[in-house]
């Protein structure tokens, strides 16, 4: 269905409702892959990636001059996702590193007993 086909406020709120739910199972699905991204960097350095995100703002606001979408609107809606999945993704990377990293040893303390003879 297309906003023109629609007659009554309640049928576009449902198709706006219905197109957010896509959104969202798309969002999520997107986010299956940073978090893939986050395990495969192997530098916390590597999260942010400024020129990667400057192209795919790029990308963004062609497509949406291209659909009859207010270019502006695309690329503030992608900033706000992807910095909050830069972040989603620093938290991955971090989780994942402190996994790596066994457990601090407790020293032991000094045997009671017999002291080791000194070898010659």
């Amino acid at each position: 269905m297309k906003a023109k086909d629609c007659k009554t406020l309640a049928e576009l709120r449902a198709e706006i409702d219905r197109i957010d739910r896509k959104l969202v199972r798309l969002i999520a699905e997107r986010g299956g892959f940073v978090r893939r991204a986050a395990e495969l960097k192997a530098k916390r350095a590597d999260v942010l990636d400024p020129a990667r995100i400057a192209a795919i703002l790029a990308d963004i606001k062609r497509e949406a001059e291209k659909l009859g979408l207010e270019p502006e609107v695309a690329e503030e809606t992608f900033r706000a996702m992807i910095a909050r999945f830069v972040a989603y993704e620093y938290r991955e990377f971090d989780r994942r590193q402190k996994k790596k990293k066994p457990a601090a040893r407790k020293p032991r303390p000094p045997s009671k007993g017999r002291a080791k003879r000194p070898k010659a």
